[in-house]
């Protein structure tokens, strides 16, 4: 898992640093998960995040893992195909 995340951050932030808080290879990794256990589209992941929010900060080492609100993967999912 370690290659995945590190290719992950590679992936140049779109975003504005203003309101930023989680890192954009976090949300790319939750997302990628989500939706490989079937959580498809924005309240479904964020439910997925919300289920596992314990098993998923063990998981990658965080000591308390943030859920990102469905507005937070919608817009980096639209900020993604916008930057094609």
């Amino acid at each position: 898992m370690s290659h995945l995340i590190d290719t992950l951050k590679q992936v140049p932030d779109f975003r504005s640093a203003h309101g930023r808080i989680h890192p954009l290879w976090l949300l790319l990794l939750l997302m990628v998960m989500g939706m490989l256990a079937g959580y498809q589209g924005y309240r479904p992941l964020e439910t997925f995040v919300s289920d596992y929010r314990q098993p998923l900060s063990e998981l990658l080492g965080l000591e308390s893992l943030e859920v990102p609100s469905h507005c937070t993967f919608r817009r980096v999912m639209k900020g993604l195909t916008s930057k094609r």
